[in-house]
């Protein structure tokens, strides 16, 4: 029987609840034959008592989201349903909810679990990426469809029985099941997506899926398999600095320097000058393919056994085109004139000479599969007694095949080049004077000859090459046996679990293949007419080509001899963990007051062990202005390290809760948890990440790394005032142990012949007699080369404290309803602006509202939900300067859907995403150090639905 949104529905469903709660205190208030069979609660309304009841009935503070019916989730991204849960933000990329924040705490301390079950990660790192760039273990929801999710559970409290790694939350997804549903089922859903930024691609990408779900043998088989598959293509345009440097004020000895040019004081006067190290805008063409599919087996051979076998995949694609047009490089003496600073000595605006504007074209393609088979048995021994053992073997493969990740190809417009740059407003204005450039030389105002273009593809010559896969493999083994055991009312569950966790990457650089300045009068052929944007900043049109012509006929080297001379560089990382805990439940009184507490403990022991290759360079290359490279020789070795380390953990939980009063909830939850280091922490050797002019930049892990460990406490006061309706409030404080923190130092490097690499740069001629670049390589007799190290370790104590407040509201039987949530969070791991030494800081850190509305009747329904998130660090390394930091303007969303009910079996269905076409801004240091904006547009989404 299915019952729609109606006063019926809301009637049955209020006998309901009152029955159950009759039966738990043994005074029945219906006869079984009053009872109805089945009740399943359809639409927005159903959902949220769902969600509602797993809130009020969980030990500890814990939020919900419930599917509005079988196979139709609040909305069609995971992540995006999870910002509505309060204390929850979502980082995105390419306008898609991908990776999650919890009360300030970022991604990597989340653990995201399927169906209970510790769920692998891997995600190839864009090349030039605005990403963090690292491999992490925050789990991509972006990856994962919502048609076969019937539930997620945030879990902000510890528990005893949740797996490790979870310290700003657990989150588990739930997956449908047959024997959750009486005889068959079959849903399909297609849909057309259409997304308004799109300039090359589809504009209109399909969507589709279905599940069946049915019953034999009486009821002792059940069988379920669903699938769903997306496709979208979309485009970016965006401008970005890639990073903001702190070059000292005419300091020859520093490779950090700034000369002012001219005789302006507040430049003159200046202890530093911060400048960015690139000016770009960018044109990017995204297609994305996902692939879902499940097939779950259910069997009851008797009654009192319950056995499951399932199997999980996914399949995601992603593939991009990206067209840069910008100049890079140091600005040397006599190449800016009329400099202007802002009072935090950062460039307002100057007048910048140039050799040249470059053209940059990326592909980017990534490729992740992941799969699960897991194998559950639950056993009724007796009434009071139940035992049950989990397994599952899951993968997480980025790359499977070895393609190529990362292609870069780089042309050189034509040189001599005045700009006019300007900072002051919300992005950076490019003027450019194509009246000729000042020469790099003692000559003071000499100019070089007029260019007519600077983007003039006459004028273009390829420049050089950069090709790179990174190639990552993470499996997760698991095996959990559990014992429940009623005895006098006291719930007693305790269980022993092993988890064996690994992951390896297998990363092959070519580093930046420099193939000189030829002319290339054929090149005008392959390019295209400037390409305008319609873009809030930078350069107001990018030059775009065809990529494959181009490559072909003037790039000599293809990507297979690059490749074949760089040895591949191997880190892997393995983690096997034992776990024993148990956990106490039991209700009782207080003064006559319902109270019920939850206690337990975990103690968990985990071997690490972290390996690479390391292959040791033989020189240090500088080929440009802008580009250089560790070169290592031919037939290079890698040298093996292996380096292992322990650490055991014991971790109480503690849930108290008690109702002052009818509808009343009073918790407190006390809890310690940990988060496992960041994988690339782990890693033995130290790399070189970036060597060109002004940048020399390397990072070593640390396989001795303990895990963050945290004490939690939580008060929680719930007023559960109506039918579907709540307050809440809920205080939350973090005492942060271990928290990992990088030490950054300068320090030389070793060659492959154990001594110092040498740096050449004081060599480099950027304009030689035949007015070309002249490239150097380290030779005898030049210094040190000096880089800066960045090595991770155990040394900071920080707090996280804050508030929660929810309402959900539901205007009697109108239809209407609303639900809102505030979350505020402090801690003293904030960065600080004003520091210049490196910081042991929360990524992620930020306020957040949601506030959502709904309509809904018996066949229709609307939702309209406005999510705001704070401006947040987002990271602690910009892209080309490492120390300084990344954060994201404040930022709200604007969502929108409805659905009809055209029959009982069929609905219709539209949504809109960012429906205001908001844009995402990140800023460096100071507000008025600009980083990188995107022009964001609205996704609408067309379904039809069917329901048998």
């Amino acid at each position: 029987m299915v019952i729609r949104n109606s006063y019926l529905k809301r009637t049955i469903l209020a006998s309901s609840i009152t029955a159950a709660l009759a039966g738990i205190t043994s005074v029945p208030a219906y006869s079984q034959s009053e009872m109805l069979e089945e009740v399943v609660v359809t639409g927005i309304r159903g959902s949220l008592d769902r969600a509602m009841d797993i809130k009020r009935d969980s030990a500890g503070v814990v939020d919900a989201i419930s599917a509005e019916d079988i196979g139709k989730f609040p909305d069609a991204n995971l992540a995006e349903s999870l910002q509505r849960i309060t204390g929850v933000s979502i980082d995105r990329q390419n306008g898609e909810g991908n990776q999650i924040t919890v009360r300030g705490l970022g991604p990597n301390f989340n653990m995201v679990t399927l169906n209970g079950r510790q769920m692998p990660a891997a995600s190839s790192p864009e090349q030039e990426s605005i990403s963090s760039g690292t491999q992490s273990r925050a789990f991509n929801f972006a990856q994962i469809a919502s048609e076969s999710v019937s539930g997620v559970e945030v879990y902000k409290t510890a528990r005893a029985d949740l797996p490790t790694g979870g310290m700003g939350a657990t989150v588990n997804i739930k997956t449908a099941r047959p024997f959750d549903y009486d005889g068959t089922k079959v849903i399909a859903n297609v849909a057309a997506i259409h997304d308004t930024s799109v300039v090359e691609g589809d504009d209109v990408t399909p969507e589709f899926g279905g599940l069946f779900s049915t019953l034999l043998a009486d009821g002792k088989v059940g069988l379920l398999a669903n699938f769903s598959f997306s496709e979208r293509h979309s485009s970016e345009y965006s401008t970005h600095t890639d990073g903001w440097t702190r070059d000292l004020r005419d300091d020859t000895d520093s490779p950090y320097a700034f000369w002012c040019g001219d005789a302006s004081s507040e430049c003159n006067d200046a202890p530093w000058v911060y400048r960015p190290v690139t000016n770009i805008s960018e044109i990017q063409h995204n297609q994305r393919e996902r692939l879902n599919a499940q097939f779950v087996a259910q069997f009851a051979p008797v009654d009192n056994v319950e056995i499951t076998l399932d199997y999980v995949m996914s399949d995601f694609e992603r593939s991009q085109q990206r067209w840069q047009t910008g100049f890079f490089g140091v600005p040397g003496p006599d190449s800016v004139t009329n400099t202007r600073l802002t009072q935090n000595f950062t460039l307002d605006s100057v007048t910048r000479s140039l050799s040249a504007v470059d053209s940059l074209a990326y592909i980017n393609e990534l490729k992740v599969e992941n799969e699960s088979v897991g194998f559950n048995v639950q056993w009724d021994l007796t009434d009071t007694l139940t035992l049950s053992f989990d397994a599952h073997s899951s993968s997480a493969e980025s790359q499977p095949g070895g393609e190529l990740n990362d292609r870069l190809y780089l042309i050189q417009g034509p040189v001599g080049q005045v700009v006019d740059l300007d900072y002051s407003g919300n992005g950076v204005s490019v003027e450019v004077d194509d009246s000729g450039s000042f020469r790099n030389s003692d000559v003071e105002g000499e100019r070089l000859p007029n260019i007519d273009n600077f983007q003039d593809p006459d004028g273009f010559s390829p420049l050089g090459t950069y090709l790179r896969n990174i190639a990552i493999e993470n499996n997760v083994d698991q095996y959990q046996l559990d014992i429940d055991w009623d005895f006098d009312g006291i719930q007693l569950n305790a269980g022993v679990s092993y988890t064996d966790y690994e992951v390896n990457t297998l990363a092959t650089d070519t580093g930046f293949f420099f193939q000189g300045l030829a002319p290339c009068p054929s090149c005008a052929e392959f390019i295209n007419e400037p390409r305008n944007l319609d873009a809030p900043s930078g350069f107001q049109s990018v030059t775009t080509w065809n990529i494959q012509g181009l490559v072909q006929s003037q790039f000599p080297t293809q990507d297979s001899d690059l490749l074949a001379g760089s040895p591949p560089d191997f880190f892997g990382a393995n983690e096997e963990s034992l776990a024993f805990y148990f956990n106490m439940n039991t209700d009782f009184e207080i003064a006559g007051l319902p109270a019920r507490l939850s206690a337990g403990a975990r103690y968990e022991t985990t071997d690490v062990t972290g390996s690479a290759f390391e292959t040791f360079p033989s020189y240090l290359l500088i080929s440009s202005d802008t580009e250089g490279s560790a070169v290592n020789a031919d037939g290079a070795t890698p040298v093996f390290y292996e380096v292992e380390s322990d650490y055991s953990v014991f971790l109480p939980a503690v849930d108290f809760q008690i109702e002052p009063m009818e509808d009343h909830v009073a918790r407190f939850s006390y809890g310690q948890s940990i988060a496992r280091p960041d994988l690339n922490g782990l890693r033995p050797t130290t790399n070189i990440s970036d060597f060109r002019p002004g940048v020399a930049t390397a990072s070593s892990g640390n396989p001795d790394l303990k895990p963050y460990s945290s004490d939690n406490f939580d008060l929680a006061y719930e007023w559960y005032y109506n039918d579907s309706s709540y307050l809440s409030i809920t205080y939350f404080y973090k005492q942060v142990d271990d928290y990992i923190t990088t030490s950054t130092e300068l320090d030389t490097l070793l060659s492959d012949q154990g001594t110092p690499l040498l740096d050449p740069r004081g060599r480099y001629v950027p304009v030689g007699p035949d007015g070309d670049a002249i490239a150097v390589q380290s030779e005898p007799g030049d210094p040190e080369a000096i880089f800066e190290v960045s090595r991770l370790l155990n040394a900071e104590e920080r707090e996280v404290d804050g508030f929660e407040l929810a309402v959900q509201h539901i205007f009697g039987e109108s239809g209407f309803g609303m639900q809102a949530n505030y979350t505020i969070v402090e801690s003293d791991a904030e960065y600080d602006v004003d520091n210049f030494e490196f910081q042991a800081v929360l990524l992620g850190l930020s306020d957040s509202w949601n506030l959502v509305g709904f309509y809904e009747n018996e066949r229709f329904s609307t939702r309209i939900a406005a999510n705001w998130r704070d401006e947040f660090l987002f990271a602690d390394n910009q892209l080309r300067r490492t120390g300084e930091p990344v954060y994201f303007d404040e930022y709200l969303q604007i969502d929108l859907s409805a659905s009809y009910d055209i029959t009982d079996n069929f609905a219709v269905s539209f949504e809109v995403l960012n429906l205001t076409g908001e844009d995402q801004v990140q800023r460096g240091r100071y507000s008025d150090q600009f980083l990188y904006e995107n022009n964001q547009e609205p996704r609408y989404t067309l379904g039809l639905r069917a329901n048998f």
